[in-house]
């Protein structure tokens, strides 16, 4: 599950050929300046980009974005469908 996580949030719409909208605009935010605009903006669109296309194998319980010095912490805790279990994924991306 999370290797699905991760690709979802690390592939930019329009790279899949048949699902143009699939992704995230996670990377191109290294371009953005580092505030609670882009926390709160980053915190939506993963949200919104779970529930989307990963919304039938799991179940999205907090979405939290932090900024903290030159990183975006994006950190999503979730509860697999299948067994019900709770997992807890952390991501750092670098932001100048």
């Amino acid at each position: 599950m999370r290797g699905k996580i991760l690709q979802l949030l690390l592939t930019s719409p329009g790279e899949r050929v048949n699902l143009p909208e699939y992704g995230t605009h996670l990377r191109d935010l290294v371009f953005d300046p580092n505030n609670d605009i882009l926390a709160a903006t980053t915190e939506f669109m993963v949200n919104r980009a779970l529930q989307r296309y990963l919304g039938d194998e799991l179940q999205v319980d907090q979405v939290a974005v932090k900024n903290e010095e030159s990183t975006l912490q994006v950190e999503i805790v979730y509860v697999r469908k299948a067994d019900l279990r709770m997992e807890r994924l952390r991501i750092g991306l670098p932001i100048p």
